[in-house]
C-alpha cells in the first residue's frame, strides 16, 4: 500500500511539475513521500506482528489470531514469519526510518534552509532546531 501511494504521489507531483514547475520539486516529493511512510508505518507494523500473534486453545495447540485455521509454527505460518514478518520488520521497522534519520543527521548543518524544511516539515515541525531529530527518539 505505501508504495502504491508513492507512486500516485510521484505521478502527481510529476504533472504538477509539468504544469506549473514549482520550486523545490524534489524536496516536496521527498516530503511527500516521508508523509506518507510516517502515516502508513504503525499499521505496516500492526500488520507483520499480528502474523506472530497466536492463541492457545484448550487443547494445548496455538492458532493464529488473524486466521485460526492456521497453526502457528506449523505448515505455512513460518514461511509467512520469514518471508513477509522478518523483511517487513527489518525494511519499515528498521531501515526507513534509520534511511530518514541518516538523512537528516548529514543535512543538520542546512537545517534552517528551506530546502531542508520543504523536506522534513512534517517531523521537525514543533521542535527546537537543535531538537529536530526528537521525532524518532
Amino acid at each position: 500500500f505505501p508504495l502504491v501511494c508513492i507512486c500516485l504521489c510521484l505521478f502527481a507531483w510529476t504533472v504538477i511539475k509539468v504544469v506549473r514547475n514549482p520550486s523545490f520539486f524534489k524536496e516536496k516529493l521527498i516530503g511527500t513521500c516521508i508523509i506518507v511512510l510516517y502515516i502508513t508505518y504503525p499499521n505496516i507494523l500492526r500488520s507483520a506482528l499480528n502474523l506472530l500473534s497466536c492463541r492457545q486453545l484448550s487443547d494445548g495447540s496455538e492458532y493464529l489470531n488473524e486466521d485460526l485455521d492456521i497453526r502457528c509454527w506449523r505448515e505455512v505460518h513460518p514461511a509467512w514469519v520469514t518471508g513477509l514478518v522478518v523483511p517487513s520488520l527489518l525494511i519499515w521497522g528498521v531501515a526507513s526510518p534509520a534511511v530518514i534519520l541518516t538523512s537528516m543527521l548529514r543535512q543538520k548543518d542546512r537545517g534552517k534552509t528551506t530546502e531542508f524544511f520543504v523536506k522534513y516539515s512534517y517531523l521537525v515541525n514543533g521542535f527546537k532546531p537543535s531538537c529536530y531529530y526528537w521525532e524518532f527518539i
